[in-house]
């Protein structure tokens, strides 16, 4: 129930329960006749007594129930039962004949339904004794001759002993039908209650508006008859009677002009052409007659601009000619008033053409104007700029619009007025709205006025959509123009007499007199603001007839309002109980003067306030269960909030005034009980969860930096903690690699980095054929040289060109001595190695070990019998050549050149007759023995190579005899941390075609050929090159490893998680990529046996993606499915793009804010609730709760072809389950006591009359009408409201209940004996000799998927994600045992929120470690040793100039220069240049930059990493190492652990253990059936209690439990998933937790397995949501929502679906939350019996994940689909959003909120967009 205006709150009387809700309650205490025409209403309050009483029929010796009804309803009433109860249920069709079969039926049948005609004979046969009853329900034989039938039954009962006579409950038609006099109303009540011994509840909607709405002043205003009609009236109405004649003797029958039977069908259909035109002179002369001339003009030219839309659209030519004719009528009309209003004014026109009715309502509302002068108008307009002066002309045609109306501006008071004034017709509507517009332009008296109008729709959907879409917008917008105060009177027919949220009005008029006591009552009940106006005014001739009707509705009020057992104050008790509020006490929680209070006479509304406020769901109004008795003149009322506020026991209130005052103490007892307990704070408002303290200061306020602070207290953009805001970050370097460089004072380490080839390259990717090299083979290699030791790391792949090799670093020496000149030669070595072997200096760099931080040392190394020991002699060899360039070598030196095979091979060669300032490299791959100068040059332009050099190059080749060489280019691609021919789900892409291969290997035009004689020899020899080449990833990687164990370490050392030092013989695990390379290739083999691919594809470089250690197989993959690329910016856009990415704003975006706070009526009252209800709506349209699930399953209904609206049922059939209405009120009685009745009725309404007619209601006609203060008459009001003492329940007089019965509680079997299960959740390894996790898991979390590396963060982020979300719930639910469900939930937002964990993160400097760009040496790695100074930094961003402009030139100038010079050498550069494009604004090299939501990934990946490694305790440590509280922490700083929570069992109530047996009676078939028996039965109580249920008194309500079996659900089967030997991939992880965890799932489970059997609730709307859910759930044989609305989707125009309760999906994690406290918090324990019922769910969506329509949309357009924004409807509940598919249409959903709106409009564009293709198809 939804209300989104906080002033509608009840202030003199606690909130009302639902009237259903009274009625059960009344029928549990009374045997009682419920009077409802719906027969929702009485199934509820048949099935719910039926529950409550159910603890006495389970046992074959119990009680049993008996349903009378008629025969159509008793598979009806069977099913029903059968769907939402756990008893045993026997449809009688034809009577029992033999006993022993009946006492069969008893024995095994808990509740017997069936026929008075059954029943009778069973009674006469005497099978059915009453005693054996407890509840007797008859829905049959009420009225007419047929209540006969119950003779036998009742008089039986009214034989019985008063203890042992069952309750009866009838279920009557609604008392305000057609079918029943007023004057026979009383007869009925009276003779229903002596036929079955009961009393009628007279409890409805109807009956809630008149009990608790606000009785308004209510004055009938006479207004004179229109008196002696002016000429130009007589002329009008002339004219129009003229016409009207004119179409009496027109004559259309087309069948006698057209005789052929072909049309004869379309002719018969025609509508008739007199019809509309008739229909629109009646409404003319009409308004005409009522409201004279003025409004008759302002009507024809209503009426005229109507004819030209219709002209347009009608099909037929006689249509159309009446039209024009009534047309021309019209103008006419409009051009004689025009004639006689020559020369008047508006205002004269207005006041001298107007009937006395018109008169009457100026007069009314000028009594309303407000104190105080007119405002200045202020004109402004679009563009903000003053508005031109009057004398200045401006442009008007057709397509200029006017100047804006003056706004007035109206400060909002609380006595504005909010006015409403009802009219019988549209064309009433709309000339009282142009009356109130002309008054407000010309009248001064009037400026203050605001109109709007609003009527019923008349467009047609489907016919004419833009027209009802025109009609719908403009009401919208004019009922959230009323809603905000924008206009103060709203003229409107009887579409806003209910259904509609409307502000608290003032005054109400009645322009047209109700026509219904249904009008009547709905119309008043809109007057709810205080000392409001109820005005209906009345012509002298109608006053009579209607004073009589009047009278008639009054004394039905009170007939209904006697009966329908309420406790409502009337207006004297309010006055009395006033009286003595004044003397009363004052609670001032706050010392200050001016602080607020409560007192007696707000204390009710503070709590009614707080009510409301309450976490609860859309169905439900909580409200305060109280009652009222009375012992020897002193009042007591006893108050309980509802179950899920924290105060739990009862309140007693005590007063010897009156029944109103005891509320009053009860109501102030409570408002400090509150305030005590924290619920209320010091300015006395409900603490809402925003405003909720927590015990932790900083979970509060969450401490950011100084900049954060900024940001978010200004509410800047883009906001810390977000996807939009990046920052830069200085690269890390390891603290080992830090200040290391050796010194010849010290000695050394020396550290072998040792590369073995495990996964050579397979023929099949060797497209060259080349040999492959095994890096071990070779005795050279490279060492590190540090003044500090490493810590080990894991050996890690790399992939060269001749496969996977495995790199890891070996201790040679820990004491190595060198001298300052070898130090020296290492320097230079090193910087040869990294400047012109592989070239990296590329950026202003420099090179200065002493200056550089990362400043460790790479030395060459050489293998020997003793061992590894560092090259010196290649360190000379490269220190004397380290300046040598290649040089051209003249002819006569090469004259006597002889070719040696040796030197080249193991050689790499430079051509030195091209590019010697930039020599190239390659490798010798062959010695062709069989080519020689001489031979052929492939290709037709040279002969021979010999030819070709000359002629190109001018040189001369001296020797012919030498052997050619085949060669490759050094490798210009470093990165070698991912293979090229792998992707990056660990599947081979696919090969070159044998033909290409051939081609490579064989043909000289592939291939690369030298001359030995024309190339220098480089100093490295291949060997060295081909592992020099790895050195860049490979230092990288080590410093990647070691920042990873660098956090490994700190954790343990501050946490004592973990060893900080390891010893010499451990080792970490390799690093692995999920997949192992053999393997790839070998499955790749075993596919490609099968298939030959046919086509040549080219290799795509494509990483490989981490699945932490396992394979991730996926058949069919190809590099077709390669990293698309998308940054973690991307949004909706990835979706498509990537394929098994569905995200969480997809499945559930939360959507339109709404600021409401709280909320009144259900939403089924959207169709057809008749009144407004107050209570709150936990349900914000934002906070998305657990569900992922699409739509909730709300039926779609396709209005038109591109518009769909997910709706419910309007009215539940006899499909659905609902009983068929056959019996009807009759009046037939005769005797002297109902004529006795009539007379009386007659009298009362004579009394009434006269009141009516007194001055006190009526004002006269020649009398002025007075606004007046409200006062009390004894003689109406008091009569018309019965006092609170009325109903009260006198303790003396009271009979003794008998106690009752205690169940025999089931002996609880033995818990289900431990299953096998394939993980341990709760499992935790010893943590004292732990060494903490391995750095590549560790690293795993820090690289980011942008990264485009073989590992990244995305599964572990997964888990860690779910598993902070189970520690913050688990801590919070044992922390703060007394709190409700929505602020804890509010609090775990806060603290699982980006924003905290990017602040966490960040305070530990994790966005300087982690990996967060693609590894490219050429662009963003900086050597060892080499270092870019901060002051260069700066010049290089100031300058924007970006590194490919810098010539080596520039780079070898800045060698001989100061810093100072080479900053100023940049600045000057930087001048030179002209605009360069956007330039990246920070160094690449030393920095990276990375989203702040990335960060907080990072801290989800990294609490995953040590869940895996170290166990739910160690990931508790660890999130208590980041700053998280997860544990408690004890006096000496270290960290304990969780205490279970105490029992939930309350104790406010005697003998509580014997109430629990009772409420759980039958509750251990359900235990049976989960697999689980609990130890503390109370769990299981509060599992399956909803807030609603408020005769549970001994435990909360399910809400706690929910929110933490939401956080254990989530956290296990995501687990689960992660821990799947299909290792899934991230995506696909992703994809499956969202398909399982959401509410449609659980919600599907709950019901496949009986939950909803031992759900208790007492909300009706929630009840009938739940039976049409079970129902089809039940019809489907528990197939899933989502399966429903696709198999439908291609057999009708209307798809239907059905609402998903979320009470439902709630209860599933309620039970969850249950079992894991009842079993000591055993994660293994909710798996065992959770898996089981999912186990099918999870394998199916294992093998294939559904996608929601939004995504599936997106993909089958990933490039014209875009969905617009949420538009708010007229009714203030429900959002529209669009979806344009371009070129195809633009497709409407509509919903409660943004996520379902936008789920419905994807359906719907899918519905067209597939029907469209299957059409093409065929």
């Amino acid at each position: 129930m939804a209300c989104h205006f906080i002033e509608n709150v009840y202030t003199q009387i606690f909130t009302p329960r639902e009237h259903q809700v009274e009625l059960l309650q009344a029928a549990k205490e009374r045997n009682t006749i419920v009077c409802s025409g719906t027969s929702t209403t009485k199934t509820f309050i048949a099935v719910k007594l039926l529950q409550e009483l159910a603890w006495q029929m389970r046992s074959p010796t119990g009680k049993r129930a008996l349903f009378i009804l008629d025969p159509l309803n008793v598979n009806v009433m069977t099913s029903h039962i059968r769907l939402l109860t756990d008893l045993s249920v026997k449809d009688l069709n034809e009577c029992v004949f033999d006993e022993e079969v009946w006492i069969k039926i008893l024995s095994t049948h808990s509740v017997i339904i069936t026929t008075i005609d059954i029943c009778t004979e069973l009674l006469q046969f005497d099978y059915l004794d009453l005693d054996i009853l407890n509840l007797i329900v008859i829905d049959d034989c009420l009225y007419g001759e047929r209540q006969e039938l119950l003779s036998v039954l009742m008089h039986r009962y009214r034989k019985l002993n008063t203890c042992d006579k069952p309750r009866i409950l009838g279920l009557a038609g609604s008392l305000l039908g057609p079918d029943l006099r007023p004057e026979c109303l009383e007869d009925e009540l009276q003779r229903l209650e002596n036929l079955l011994c009961s009393s009628v509840n007279t409890s409805s909607e109807l009956v809630t508006l008149l009990r608790f709405c606000c009785r308004p002043q209510e004055r009938l205003v006479e207004c004179a008859s229109m008196g002696q009609v002016s000429p130009l009236q007589q002329n009008l109405e002339k004219i129009a009677l003229e016409a009207l004649e004119f179409m009496d003797d027109h004559r259309f029958a087309p069948t006698e002009i057209y005789t052929d039977e072909t049309y004869l069908a379309e002719l018969l259909a025609m509508p008739d052409p007199k019809s509309k035109p008739k229909e629109m002179l009646l409404e003319f002369l009409d308004v005409l007659r009522d409201l004279g001339p003025w409004a008759a003009d302002q009507a024809a030219y209503s009426m005229i601009s109507l004819i030209e839309r219709l002209k347009v659209k009608v099909p037929y030519e006689r249509h159309y000619l009446l039209l024009l004719m009534v047309f021309t009528v019209l103008i006419r009309v409009r051009a004689t008033c025009d004639d006689e209003f020559q020369g008047l004014s508006e205002m004269e026109k207005v006041y001298r053409y107007s009937s006395p009715k018109v008169l009457r309502l100026l007069e009314i509302l000028k009594e309303f104007k407000p104190a105080g002068e007119k405002p200045k108008e202020s004109v402004v307009n679009v563009e903000g700029q003053p508005a031109p002066a009057n004398n200045v002309k401006t442009n008007r045609g057709k397509n200029v619009r006017g100047a804006r109306r003056p706004y007035i501006p109206r400060p909002p008071l609380e006595d504005n007025l909010c006015a409403l004034v009802f009219v019988q017709n549209r064309i009433t509507a709309k000339v009282i709205f142009t009356l109130l517009k002309t008054m407000q332009l010309n009248d001064p008296d009037y400026w203050w006025l605001s109109s709007l109008y609003s009527v019923e729709k008349v467009a047609d959907p489907v016919k004419e959509p833009h027209d009802a879409e025109l009609e719908h917008l403009i009401q919208e917008e004019v009922l959230r123009k009323y809603r905000t105060h924008d206009c103060n009177i709203m003229v409107a027919t009887s579409i806003l007499e209910q259904g509609c949220d409307l502000p608290k009005c003032n005054l109400v008029i009645r322009f047209d007199i109700p026509t219904s006591f249904h009008s009547y009552v709905q119309s008043k009940a809109r007057a709810r603001a205080a000392d409001a106006h109820y005005l209906i005014i009345v012509t002298e001739h109608e006053r009579t007839q209607f004073v009589t009707q009047l009278a008639e509705y009054l004394e039905v009020e009170k007939t209904l309002l006697r009966r329908c057992y309420g406790s409502e104050p009337n207006e004297t008790d309010e006055i009395e109980a006033d009286r003595h509020s004044i003397s009363s006490p004052v609670y001032k929680p706050s010392i200050e003067a001016d602080a607020p209070s409560v007192t007696y006479s707000t204390a009710i509304t503070l709590v009614n306030r707080y009510c409301a406020k309450l976490p609860s769901d859309t169905f439900t109004r909580l409200t305060t269960l109280w009652d009222v008795s009375e012992d020897d003149g002193f009042y007591t009322c006893n108050l309980r909030l509802p179950i899920n506020s924290p105060v739990k026991q009862k309140i007693v209130g005590l007063s010897a005034v009156s029944p109103l005052l005891a509320c009053r103490d009860a109501a102030f007892k409570t408002c400090k009980l509150l305030h005590e307990t924290g619920e209320l704070d010091n300015s006395l408002q409900p603490i809402s969860k925003e405003n909720f303290r927590a015990n932790e200061e900083d979970w509060n306020n969450l401490i950011l930096e100084e900049v954060d602070e900024v940001i978010t207290k200004e509410n800047l953009e883009p906001r810390p903690g977000t996807t939009k805001r990046r920052q830069y970050y200085y690269k890390r370097i390891a603290e080992s690699l830090m200040s290391c460089l050796p010194s010849s004072k010290t000695t050394s380490y020396f550290y072998k980095i040792v590369m073995t080839l495990t996964c050579p390259l397979p023929e099949e990717q060797n497209t060259r054929g080349r040999r492959i090299y095994p890096p071990e083979e070779s005795v050279q290699g490279f060492g590190i040289l540090t003044s500090k030791p490493i810590p080990k790391i894991c050996p890690f792949p790399i992939f060269t060109r001749s496969g996977e090799v495995s790199v890891d670093l070996e201790l040679c020496s820990d004491a190595l001595e060198m001298t300052q000149e070898q130090i020296e030669k290492i320097c230079e070595f090193l910087n040869y190695t990294f400047t012109s072997v592989l070239r990296l200096q590329r950026y202003l760099m420099l090179f200065n070990p002493i200056a550089s931080d990362n400043c460790f040392l790479i030395a060459p190394t050489r293998d020997g019998e003793k061992g590894t020991t560092v090259d010196w002699d290649f360190v000379d060899l490269i220190y004397k050549n380290r300046d040598v360039l290649p040089q051209i070598i003249p002819e006569e030196e090469r004259v006597n050149y002889q070719f040696d095979p040796s030197q080249y091979k193991d050689a790499v060669v430079m051509p030195w007759y091209r590019n010697q300032d930039q020599p190239q490299y390659f490798y010798v791959a062959e010695i062709c023995g069989s080519l020689n100068p001489e031979s052929s040059f492939p290709g037709s332009e040279y002969a021979t190579f010999r030819e070709y050099y000359f002629r190109k190059y001018g040189i001369t080749i001296q020797n012919s005899e030498q052997h050619l060489l085949d060669v490759d280019h050094t490798s210009a691609r470093l990165n070698f941390l991912t293979p090229r021919y792998v992707n990056r789900k660990g599947v081979a892409l696919p090969t070159s075609s044998e033909e290409t291969k051939r081609a490579k290997r064989e043909n000289l035009e592939q291939k690369q050929i030298l001359v030995p004689e024309l190339c220098a020899i480089h100093p490295f020899p291949a060997s060295l090159w081909r592992k020099a080449v790895c050195l860049p990833c490979i230092l990288y990687r080590i410093n990647a490893l070691l920042l990873a164990d660098q956090i490994r370490r700190i954790v343990a050392l501050e946490l004592d998680l973990g060893k900080v030092e390891l010893q010499n013989s451990f080792r970490w695990p390799p690093l692995n990529f999920g997949w192992n390379l053999s393997d790839v290739f070998k499955k790749t083999k075993e596919q490609t046996v099968k298939v030959e691919p046919s086509n040549e594809t080219e290799v795509v470089d494509e990483p490989p993606v981490c699945v932490n250690g396992k394979c991730v197989p996926e058949v069919g993959s190809n590099h077709a499915e390669e990293d698309s690329g998308c940054s973690e910016s991307d949004e909706e856009s990835k979706l498509w793009v990537e394929i098994g990415t569905w995200s969480n704003d997809m499945a559930g975006c939360n959507g339109c804010v709404d600021g409401t706070v709280i909320r009144y009526s259900s939403p089924t009252s959207w169709i057809h609730t008749t009144y407004d209800d107050f209570s709150d709506s936990d349900e914000s349209s934002f906070v998305d709760d657990a569900s992922n699930s699409d739509c909730g399953g709300l039926r779609i209904e396709f209005m038109g072809d591109n518009t769909a609206e997910a709706v419910e049922s309007d009215k539940v059939g006899v499909d659905d389950g609902g009983l068929v209405m056959t019996d009807h009120w009759t009046s037939i009685s005769n005797s002297e006591r109902s004529e006795e009745l009539k007379v009386q009725f007659q009298a009362a309404c004579s009394e009434n009359s006269q009141y009516l007619l007194s001055d006190k209601v009526l004002v006269s006609k020649d009398v002025s009408f007075t606004k007046s203060a409200k006062q009390i008459e004894e003689t109406f009001n008091a009569q018309m409201y019965s006092s609170m003492a009325h109903h009260i329940r006198h303790k003396s007089k009271q009979m003794a209940v008998a106690s009752q019965p205690t169940s025999q509680v089931p002996t609880i079997a033995s818990q289900v004996a431990n299953e096998e299960l394939a993980f341990s959740f709760d499992k935790q390894p010893d943590l004292a000799q732990h060494p903490g996790p391995s750095p590549s898991v560790i690293l795993q979390a820090l690289t980011m998927s942008n990264a485009n590396d073989g590992i990244n963060l995305e599964r572990l982020e997964t888990i860690g994600d779910s598993h902070l979300k189970y520690a913050i719930t688990t801590f919070l639910y044992s922390k703060y045992d007394n709190v409700h469900e929505g602020k804890l939930s509010h609090l775990r937002s806060k603290q699982v929120s980006n924003l905290n964990l990017y602040r966490l993160g960040k305070r530990k400097a994790l966005g300087e470690c982690m990996i967060a760009t693609k590894f490219d040496p050429h662009d963003n790695w900086l050597p060892p040793c080499y270092y870019v100074p901060k002051e260069l930094e700066e010049a290089l961003i100031i300058a924007r100039v970006p590194a490919n402009y810098w010539s080596p030139a520039h780079l070898a100038a800045a060698r001989d220069m100061t810093l100072e010079q080479i900053c100023q050498m940049v600045r000057e550069h930087g001048e030179t240049l002209e605009d360069l494009p956007s330039v990246i604004p920070y160094n690449l090299v030393t920095q990276h930059s990375i989203p702040d939501k990335s960060i907080a990934d990072c801290v989800e990946a990294l609490i995953g990493a040590y869940l895996i490694d170290c166990g739910p305790r160690g990931a508790l440590l660890f999130m208590a190492w980041l700053g998280m509280k997860v544990l408690p922490q004890q006096a000496d700083g270290s960290y304990g652990e969780l205490e279970p929570p105490k029992t939930p069992l309350l104790r406010n109530i005697p003998n509580p253990e014997t109430e629990l047996s009772i409420l759980l009676d039958g509750y251990h078939l359900f235990e049976d059936s989960i697999g689980y028996h609990f130890t503390d039965r109370s769990y299981l109580l509060q599992a399956l209690t909803h807030a609603s249920y408020f005769p549970n008194a001994l435990t909360d309500c399910y809400q706690r439990l929910e929110f933490l079996g939401d956080a254990v659900l989530d956290y296990v089967i995501t687990r689960h998933l992660y821990e799947d030997p299909r290792m899934h991939s991230p995506g696909a992880l992703t994809d499956l937790r969202s398909a399982l965890v959401n509410n449609t799932i659980f919600a599907s489970l709950a019901v496949r397995h009986g939950f909803h059997r031992y759900f208790r609730h007492l909300s009706p709307a929630l009840h009938e949501v739940i039976e049409r859910f079970v129902r089809i759930q039940e019809e489907s044989g528990h197939a899933l929502v989502e399966d429903l609305y696709l198999l439908a989707e291609y057999e009708c125009e209307e798809v239907e679906d059905v609402e998903v309760p979320k009470a439902l999906g709630d209860v599933f994690e309620s039970v969850a939350g249950a079992i894991f406290l009842d079993s000591g918090m055993s994660l293994d324990a909710v798996w065992r019996v959770y898996y089981r019922m999912m186990k099918n769910e999870i394998e199916k969506f294992s093998d294939h994940v559904p996608k929601s329509p939004i995504r599936e949309l997106l993909e089958l357009e990933p490039e014209t689909a875009k969905f617009g924004k949420p538009e708010k409807l007229a009714d203030g509940r429900r959002v529209r959003v669009s979806v344009e598919v371009f070129g195809k249409g633009l497709f409407k959903g509509i919903g409660r909120n943004y996520r379902i709106a936008k789920c419905t409009a994807a359906k719907c564009a899918l519905k067209h967009l597939k029907r469209k293709c299957s059409i093409r198809k065929n």
